[in-house]
């Protein structure tokens, strides 16, 4: 398999949570490339997704890295900010 290596400027920043948001995890670099990105996360949820319409591939890893899934696309985050 090739590898997926993480770029030292974004190692620098493992440990913080991230929003993902237009990404499907359906597909394996995806996840690996995620998995890597918050290796370090202590605190709280690692992250969100905004998945609408998760499959049971996606739920399985997010619960198992920590990652929280919002039923929503981004259109309907932006929608949500734009009316507050």
């Amino acid at each position: 398999m090739g590898g997926f290596a993480v770029p030292s400027f974004v190692k620098a920043h493992r440990g913080r949570r991230h929003l993902l948001r237009g990404v499907r995890l359906d597909r394996a670099a995806e996840r690996v490339i995620l998995s890597h990105l918050i290796h370090d996360v202590t605190v709280g949820p690692a992250g969100w997704a905004l998945i609408r319409k998760a499959k049971d591939r996606e739920r399985r890893l997010c619960q198992r890295i920590g990652i929280e899934i919002a039923e929503a696309d981004a259109l309907a985050l932006l929608a949500g900010v734009a009316a507050s």
